[in-house]
């Protein structure tokens, strides 16, 4: 059940930042830029990765952190981002939890 939750709210994170990417003038340094949501993006595909390979995390993937550290509190892509890096966080529990 949490494997599908993850899959589900990862790839909607990255059609979700795919968009942002495609369609808005973003910078190419620091919080919501360019370099910072391809970094994002990248995480999130070794996250599926991991989900779809039954791989438990072997932390946390620091998404939520830099989110909440640096970006402005009302930012749309922050809702799923960070339900894909909490999502994925539950998965690795229950896949630790089974495999031990």
């Amino acid at each position: 059940m949490k494997r599908s939750r993850a899959h589900a709210y990862i790839k909607k994170a990255i059609e979700t930042l795919d968009e942002t990417l495609e369609s808005e003038a973003l910078t190419p340094i620091g919080p919501m830029s360019r370099d910072q949501l391809q970094w994002f993006r990248n995480l999130l595909l070794q996250m599926l990765d991991d989900v779809e390979n039954n791989r438990a995390p072997d932390g946390k993937s620091g998404m939520g952190h830099i989110i909440a550290d640096s970006w402005p509190l009302d930012a749309p892509l922050s809702e799923p981002l960070l339900a894909a890096e909490q999502a994925y966080m539950e998965f690795g529990k229950e896949t630790r939890k089974h495999s031990g």
